[in-house]
Order: C-alpha cells, then sequence, then structure tokens
C-alpha cells in the first residue's frame, strides 16, 4: 500500500516540482501522489515526463478526480463532463496514473453532485449512468489508467452488492470502483462496520483501483441523524479488519486521506492512519530507494 495526502502541500504541479516535494513526502513516509491539476490541459510529452520522473523518484501517481455531475438535469452539460473525463483518462494514461474517479451524481435542478434526489436511487438511475460509464470509455486504448466511480450516500451506489451488480452490468475492465469505505457507512451498517468491509472485500476486491481512507461518527447532540467525518481512530470503522483486506490487494495500491483545512490537520491525519496502520501490522512503504536518482 503507497500512502498519499490529498492537500495541495504534497502535490507538484510541475516536473520540477517532483524534486522539491520528496524530501516533504519522504518526512512522513508517503509514497503516493495526486496528478497535478488540470494535467489534461498539458501536452503529451509533458504528461509522459512528469509520469517518468515520478517513477524515477519511487512515486506512485494513483489518482485523479472530476467532481462535476455526471447526472446533471442538462444533458449538454452531461455531455461537456464526459468529454472532460475522456479527456482526463487520456493524458493519465500517458502519466501513468492509476485511475480518474468521479461520483454518480444527482438529477437535483441545483445542478450539485451530492444533492439528494428521489431519481438517483432509480433504475433509471442505473441505467443513464451505465451508459455515461460506456461512453466514458468508449474505444479508448488505456493501458494503465481507468475510470473509477467512488461510492456515495446521495445515490445507488453506496451498498457493496448495488456496487457488484452495477459494475457487472458495464462489464467493461476500463471502469472500476474508487472505495472510500466510509462513503458506504449508514444508519443501517454503523454498529457492523466489520460486517461491511468483510462484504465490500468479498464481492469488490477485483474492481478496486484507489482508496480514500476515513473515518466516520455519529453525534449524538443533534436530535435527527447527523454522521461527522473524523480523524481515523475516532470513529466507528473497523481499521483492523479494513488494513487486513487491503493487504491481499496491489501492493502499490494508493491510499489517500483528505478533506484538510490546513498542514495541521493534514499531519494529524497522516499519524492518525499510521498508528491505525502499526495496529494492524501493517507498514506503508517510503519510495523505492532503487529508483530514487540524485536528489
Amino acid at each position: 500500500m503507497r500512502l498519499g495526502v490529498r492537500y495541495n502541500s504534497f502535490r507538484a504541479s510541475s516536473i520540477s516540482d517532483l524534486e522539491r516535494l520528496c524530501p516533504l513526502l519522504d518526512s512522513y513516509g508517503l509514497s503516493a501522489i495526486e496528478a497535478p491539476s488540470r494535467f489534461w490541459e498539458w501536452s503529451d510529452d509533458e504528461c509522459w515526463n512528469f509520469g517518468q520522473k515520478a517513477h524515477e523518484f519511487g512515486l506512485v501517481i494513483g489518482e485523479t478526480g472530476f467532481w462535476e455531475n455526471l447526472l446533471d438535469p442538462n444533458p449538454g452539460v452531461i455531455d461537456r463532463h464526459i468529454c472532460v473525463v475522456r479527456s482526463m483518462l487520456r493524458k493519465a494514461d500517458i502519466m501513468k496514473v492509476k485511475c480518474v474517479a468521479t461520483l454518480v451524481g444527482s438529477r437535483d435542478v441545483t445542478g450539485g453532485p451530492l444533492s439528494p434526489h428521489p431519481y438517483n436511487f432509480s433504475k433509471a438511475a442505473q441505467r443513464a449512468y451505465r451508459e455515461i460509464c460506456l461512453r466514458i470509455v468508449d474505444n479508448l486504448d488505456l493501458k494503465t489508467t481507468r475510470h473509477a466511480t467512488e461510492p456515495w450516500c446521495n445515490t445507488f451506489f453506496y451498498k457493496p452488492r448495488e456496487i457488484f451488480d452495477f459494475l457487472g452490468s458495464v462489464n467493461d475492465t476500463r471502469s472500476g470502483l474508487h472505495l472510500d469505505q466510509m462513503n458506504m457507512v449508514s444508519q443501517e451498517n454503523y454498529f457492523h462496520t466489520t460486517e461491511l468491509i468483510n462484504e465490500t472485500f468479498s464481492l469488490l476486491s477485483e474492481f478496486i483501483v484507489s482508496v480514500h481512507a476515513k473515518d466516520i461518527r455519529w453525534d449524538p447532540r443533534h436530535k435527527f441523524l447527523k454522521m461527522d467525518e473524523v480523524f481515523i481512530g475516532d470513529g466507528v470503522l473497523d481499521y483492523h479488519t479494513f488494513f487486513h483486506q487491503l493487504k491481499v490487494l496491489d501492493p502499490d495500491m494508493s491510499v489517500y486521506i483528505e478533506h484538510f483545512s490546513s498542514l495541521v490537520e493534514a499531519t494529524t491525519a497522516i499519524e492518525c492512519i499510521q498508528r491505525a496502520a502499526r495496529g494492524a501490522g501493517v507498514i506503508f512503504p517510503p519510495r523505492n530507494s532503487s529508483q530514487v536518482k540524485n536528489l
């Protein structure tokens, strides 16, 4: 497993940034990075050179994300979003990024991809998103990169069995799962995360291409249901089981922590996930020193 942090301080915006970034990554035991912002606007040569240099420095470029609404009520907006994702996939494959992640999205009139809407849970939404996934990868010759959908509780795509059935209906090796186990926690399984994790890996291991790691806690101060994202170890997710399941996947599988408002929060979160990993007998490897050139 390769640990990364989704925070600007740990991101390279250019090839020259990679050398500057390596000592910071080393100081926190990180060996995965995100693709640079708007890299899909780079030339093919720039993308290839960045990916090659990252590899020489022993880094895995595990993911990039497109977080706009793929179920937007306006079909023209959907068409434009699909074009962007396809461009990202082409360039990401040249750079050797593991995946381009998206959300299913929402039919809500606000256009927000995280907004709740009854359509999002319907069979019609599943059919529509399946067609979108197929359009995204149509005629793309991808050697490394996959389009990966991230679960979110405002759509049908958050329960293991439903995700398994959906990816089976897509039936394309260029489409996979961007696993965020916290996003799959609901009132129904909040006290049964061990079972949730085991079911997830039993059904979906072959589809997983990148991972986000977070924790969740029910807030009893509210009169109705409210769950909060918290540091790993401060919530209910069974990270001992989670890490043991991750160990059977690709050893270069990227695991990212995210959603920080400051570097202090980010470094605290690194300490939390490292502590949880050690408790499960897992060590995140540093950059491959045999590949590192003169820094």
